[in-house]
């Protein structure tokens, strides 16, 4: 997965053998005036028959002025595939900022909670429990300062994201061509 704060991500995935999975997890959070650009592509080979390629795009957009555009794409050389791509943007949810603002939150505080659970199952997938942290920790220290380009100090204000064990049954659970309803 891939998850970065106002900047541009571009990433490909290729399944080139037969029964291969491949799976494109980006995600994005912008706030004041940020801009992003997200494009995934997925190529599914022509001899990789019973393959599985997934392209995911999520944005959270934190402020009025940030924005973002996204171009999924994906290139299948094989008919005997389970290949799909989505793309979602939304604002932040207010209701959600309210309900924590009303259980003694600051607005600050409030987002951070929301970022962080937007976050989490990208971040929960990381198998190292100190590289968790430290990922958790860069988030919640960008959110704070907003300042870009630097390395920030890492803390242990967002361990309990870390620890987390959010993780889905299957890729393709939700998406609606492969509900098994």
């Amino acid at each position: 997965f891939t998850t970065l704060f106002g900047s541009d991500i571009a990433t490909n995935i290729i399944n080139s053998a037969e029964g291969s999975y491949a799976v494109l997890e980006s995600k994005a959070v912008l706030m004041d005036r940020s801009n992003c650009l997200l494009k995934g592509f997925a190529s599914v080979n022509k001899d990789a028959k019973n393959a599985r390629s997934y392209v995911s795009e999520r944005a959270m957009v934190l402020d009025k002025d940030a924005h973002v555009d996204s171009i999924p794409g994906m290139s299948i050389g094989n008919s005997n595939v389970k290949a799909t791509h989505s793309f979602a943007t939304a604002p932040i949810d207010e209701e959600a900022k309210f309900y924590l603002m009303s259980r003694g939150a600051d607005e600050a505080a409030a987002k951070r909670i929301i970022v962080n659970g937007f976050l989490l199952g990208g971040v929960s997938k990381i198998d190292n429990l100190i590289a968790r942290g430290i990922v958790a920790s860069i988030v919640n220290e960008k959110m704070a300062s907003k300042r870009y380009g630097f390395v920030p100090k890492i803390t242990t204000d967002s361990m309990w994201l870390a620890g987390g064990a959010y993780k889905s049954s299957s890729t393709f659970e939700g998406h609606y061509k492969y509900r098994d309803e």
